[in-house]
């Protein structure tokens, strides 16, 4: 923070691509369930390969384990002051092409994000919580991942709601939704909105310090990842 509602922040993400050892598990999970295997039980295990052809062309190709710096992101907020139970801010980022577009650890352009959030405290079955939401649009510069394909705006947002069921646990249910990136494919994979919903909570761990776990799943079959594990720490 920097005091009067402003806010600032700088994210180095540290991206790995590698074959994984968690599709036995993402398997199971979806049998107990009950939810669409997506033809995983035909593909060999634990395998990477990212795979994109078009008119006989490869666009894509990336079948070795790679780690490494990604896009950093620069953030700024405001947030107007808090009349009632409802807080709303302002908030944007500049990504920049730091990242290895190549190995697909960036996209090789800049971005642009602007999005409006708001929150509100409510009572769930006698107990406190609270909605909360957001959207906004990213404008994307010329990157050089499926660059001819590469759509210049991507509409996003977000709603949840959350209750405390301990002084120091809440548990929170979210919906994560993004329109493609990408145009001209009749692939889910590359051209279409993306709905992913992530179940968990947050735990207290000291007057300024907060953990949240969240587990996500796609409800938008092959537009998003099959699960995503989410681990924030923060400290205010």
């Amino acid at each position: 923070g920097a005091g009067n509602g402003w806010e600032w922040g700088v994210q180095i993400p540290y991206v790995n691509h590698s074959g994984g050892s968690l599709d036995g598990f993402i398997e199971d999970w979806h049998d107990i369930f009950g939810l669409p295997q997506g033809g995983r039980p035909a593909a060999p295990r634990n395998r990477l390969r990212y795979f994109y052809q078009r008119n006989g062309v490869t666009q894509l190709l990336l079948t070795e384990a790679s780690s490494g710096m990604g896009d950093v992101r620069l953030s700024a907020g405001w947030q107007r002051p808090q009349r009632g139970d409802t807080r709303l801010a302002i908030r944007g980022s500049l990504s920049l092409p730091t990242g290895d577009s190549d190995q697909l650890r960036g996209s090789g352009a800049e971005e642009l994000a602007l999005w409006l959030s708001a929150d509100g405290e409510e009572s769930w079955f006698g107990l406190p919580g609270g909605l909360f939401g957001g959207g906004g649009l990213l404008l994307m510069g010329r990157g050089e991942v499926l660059a001819d394909q590469q759509r210049r705006f991507v509409a996003f947002g977000s709603l949840g709601a959350g209750v405390r069921v301990l002084p120091w646990m809440r548990l929170k249910l979210q919906a994560d939704v993004n329109s493609s990136f990408y145009r001209n494919s009749s692939l889910t994979q590359i051209n279409a909105t993306a709905v992913q919903l992530l179940m968990g909570g947050d735990l207290q761990l000291g007057r300024n310090v907060r953990l949240d776990i969240m587990v996500g799943e796609d409800i938008t079959v092959h537009a998003s990842p099959d699960v995503v594990f989410h681990l924030a720490l923060t400290v205010d």
